[in-house]
């Protein structure tokens, strides 16, 4: 934490070292996430490099930050989010397309060299998911896969710190009931 909140004073300062580091450090990250909201890799691109080049642009009257991750995941949401509302017109929540892409990302390689007990589990746990609003699933994707702290989630999510803990635990039971069966 204090080398991001000492690499975002750098950026701050106007040192474009520190910017690139950030860039290449979390454009792949942003760019996972933005795949969970459109499939529109354009799009995607397209709010990854606005974000940036905002930050770049107004870095002297950017908000101090001890965790850079979750800053960039919150920036980006709200941008992608208003860019697709803005392109479709649709409340994002209704859109069951959505659903869709915040699949589980397993590797190829893991599923060749896995056990077949493993893989079903997978597949178990995959069904599971599947089944949960987009809301829940995004909320087990910053908590599980990215392992963002519940603290940063809420505000990426723009919730409550307890809003957040009844999505994921109902999402928990869910997955749990699913498997369980």
């Amino acid at each position: 934490m204090a080398d991001d909140q000492q690499l975002w004073g750098k950026l701050k300062r106007g040192d474009r070292n520190a910017f690139d580091q950030i860039y290449r450090s979390y454009a792949d990250i942003l760019y996972r996430y933005g795949y969970k909201f459109s499939t529109d890799t354009n799009l995607i691109e397209d709010c990854i490099h606005d974000l940036f080049i905002y930050i770049w642009k107004n870095r002297n009257g950017l908000a101090n930050t001890t965790a850079i991750k979750p800053y960039l995941l919150t920036s980006f949401r709200n941008r992608i989010i208003k860019d697709i509302k803005k392109g479709q017109k649709t409340r994002l929540e209704d859109k069951a397309e959505m659903e869709a892409h915040f699949d589980l990302e397993l590797s190829k390689e893991q599923a060749i060299v896995q056990e077949e007990s493993i893989i079903e589990n997978k597949e178990m746990l995959g069904k599971a998911f599947n089944q949960l609003s987009p809301r829940e699933k995004e909320a087990i994707y910053l908590k599980y896969y990215n392992q963002l702290p519940s603290d940063e989630i809420c505000k990426i999510m723009n919730i409550s710190n307890q809003s957040f803990r009844n999505v994921l635990s109902s999402a928990i039971k869910k997955m749990r009931g699913k498997i369980l069966k």
